[in-house]
């Protein structure tokens, strides 16, 4: 298992993080289906426990890429402080930049970044905005959606 940290006071507003009993929970955890539903993401026997900020995922997924956006995607929800990667790979493919069996770094953005800046510094180039934006869809559409807290993948 692997756990990822995130700022738990930003992002999107999935459910009232402030209320903590079964029934908040229980309706956290179908708003976070939904989410992903929304994105098709693509995840077998998917389970998610919360807990005091702590999300467990369970299930397994088809790639390394869609495995870190599921992270990112409910990570970067507020109220959620860490998530715990219980998620196992299936099928993975020999090729692609989806299939890429390495992990991503994850990087939270900071208050003065720019999607520039971040391209500069991962891979020494601004023009590499795009792969940042492809490798972060559906997090990501535009250099205009990042904001300080955000956490976000820079692929290999």
């Amino acid at each position: 298992m692997k756990s990822f940290l995130f700022d738990k006071s930003k992002g999107i507003c999935l459910f009232d993080f402030e209320h903590t009993t079964a029934e908040a929970n229980a309706q956290a955890i179908q708003n976070m289906r939904n989410l992903l539903n929304i994105h098709k993401m693509n995840i077998h026997d998917l389970n998610l426990e919360l807990k005091d900020g702590i999300l467990t995922v369970y299930g397994e997924v088809n790639c390394q890429k869609t495995r870190e956006i599921i992270i990112l995607l409910l990570g970067n929800a507020k109220g959620i402080a860490c998530v715990n990667d219980k998620m196992s790979l299936y099928q993975e493919s020999t090729s692609g930049e989806a299939n890429a069996k390495k992990p991503s770094q994850f990087y939270e953005i900071t208050p003065n970044d720019n999607l520039k800046k971040i391209a500069k510094r991962f891979y020494g180039d601004e023009s590499y905005i795009d792969k940042i934006i492809n490798a972060n869809k559906p997090l990501l559409t535009a250099p205009s959606d990042i904001f300080s807290g955000l956490v976000i993948r820079i692929p290999n």
